[in-house]
């Protein structure tokens, strides 16, 4: 562990930079925040706004239930494994170019996917696949290219600004079904896609004006992949992000038919689903505010694992409980917990890992922005697909209950690793507090990622 920067360093909190929020920082950087808030707005309503239209529509053109999971989750497949890609290469491409030519690719792709209501039943499938394809590499180039201009930009409010950005991509999931249904009875199948992906396109073209020039990286002298990844820290917060995502994923492709035995009405159904998107829509830039303000990100983990778990065993219920408390209040209970569990897992890791990265002698340059930001948004993504996949394959088993409880182990499984984590490093520290390193030999200063103190990247 090199010595911590004074920067960094709870030791001199007079020489921190001061704390940024959207309201002191200058007009500039305002309308690159609300660029990248549209932008993640727009892109989270189109994935959100097929679920209503897509399937039936597939179906009358000859697609199976499993063609439709796979339509579904190819994207982020794709997403998964390209994300690895821009975070290592964006040195070269750039964060600007990354962003505007990833979104009006995904954009295109959106429009291009309404026009496949004339495509002949025989290659339907097929080409909703390329389509999905191509959209997932733009989709995967705008989440990290985001994720790296939030970084250099915001350098004093990472979490608080990531935070922001995440609340309009849950405004725009909680909005996308009733915006995609809207759009499909008034206009028919290809409606949603080329008002949507329009609308995509238009946010590139807003995106190529505001952002600031292309940054790149002067030399090779960042951190490898293979160091970032060994980093024991980084390993467990990709861990936390992966099972969380699983989870949501499994959830989000199973929960509706689940419901309809408590929810008959469609309308109730519709607002007890979107309690946990709505919850994190609130709570994601409180949570951002308070990690930028007071830190605690391994606290905020540990917190989010055990809301998760609370939640799996509710939302079920669980077989666990006797078969009289099944009932709908417990479901909105688990709903809510829901909500707080993905927002506390899903917010503190890319500052977490930026911080642990620069502890441990990684350049604070767009190269290791990029390589933290790729890999977090490819655990999300791995998440995403795995979760349905394996998740509907137990569901066919043993049912919606016991597949959530099946979650609520893996969660408790990560939990107690993340918890094992965070006391060694505060064992650590306390064995350090006489200020002498071990193996050194000389006054040591315990760094930020071993104090957990809130992160602030240099100016």
């Amino acid at each position: 562990m090199m010595p911590s920067d004074p920067l960094l360093s709870p030791a001199n909190p007079e020489e921190r930079p001061r704390y940024e929020n959207f309201f002191s920082v200058s007009r500039d950087k305002k309308i690159i925040l609300a660029t990248l808030c549209l932008g993640n707005f727009f892109t989270s309503t189109f994935y959100a706004c097929i679920a209503v239209f897509f399937p039936s529509f597939a179906h009358e053109k000859g697609a199976t239930e499993s063609d439709v999971g796979l339509i579904f989750g190819i994207m982020q497949l794709v997403i998964f494994v390209f994300s690895f890609v821009w975070g290592l290469t964006i040195h070269n491409i750039g964060t600007k170019f990354m962003y505007v030519s990833g979104i009006m690719v995904a954009g295109s792709a959106a429009a291009l996917m309404g026009v496949l209501e004339y495509c002949p039943s025989s290659s339907f499938v097929a080409m909703c696949f390329l389509t999905r394809l191509v959209e997932g590499l733009g989709a995967s180039a705008v989440v990290t290219s985001s994720f790296t201009v939030i970084a250099d930009e915001f350098p004093n409010s990472v979490s608080t600004m990531f935070g922001t950005c995440e609340t309009f991509s849950g405004l725009g999931f909680m909005l996308g079904p009733v915006i995609g249904g809207s759009l499909f009875h008034l206009g028919g199948f290809k409606t949603p896609f080329l008002v949507l992906g329009g609308v995509v396109i238009l946010c590139g073209l807003l995106a190529l004006k505001t952002l600031p020039l292309n940054k790149t990286s002067r030399g090779r002298d960042y951190g490898t992949f293979k160091n970032y990844i060994k980093i024991p820290a980084v390993l467990v917060t990709l861990l936390a992000v992966f099972t969380i995502t699983c989870g949501m994923g499994f959830i989000d492709a199973s929960f509706s038919n689940h419901l309809r035995q408590f929810v008959p009405q469609q309308i109730l159904l519709s607002l007890v689903f979107m309690i946990p998107t709505a919850v994190y829509f609130f709570s994601a830039p409180l949570i951002g505010y308070a990690l930028d303000r007071f830190g605690r990100a391994w606290e905020f983990i540990l917190a989010g694992g055990v809301f998760s778990v609370v939640a799996y065993l509710l939302m079920g219920p669980s077989p666990i409980f006797p078969a009289d408390l099944h009932r709908l209040w417990l479901i909105i209970i688990g709903n809510v917990c829901m909500g707080f569990g993905v927002g506390m897992q899903l917010i503190p890791p890319f500052g977490k890992n930026l911080q642990t990265a620069i502890e441990h002698g990684f350049p604070e340059t767009i190269d290791t922005y990029g390589m933290v930001s790729g890999s977090l948004n490819s655990a999300v993504s791995l998440g995403a697909f795995l979760g349905p996949t394996i998740g509907g394959a137990f569901y066919d088993d043993v049912g919606f209950e016991w597949t959530l409880s099946g979650f609520a182990i893996l969660q408790i499984c990560v939990t107690l690793i993340t918890g094992i984590l965070f006391l060694w490093l505060r064992y650590r520290r306390r064995s350090d507090s006489m200020g002498y390193s071990s193996y050194m030999g000389r006054p040591r200063v315990a760094s930020a990622a071993e104090e957990d103190e809130p992160f602030i990247l240099r100016a």
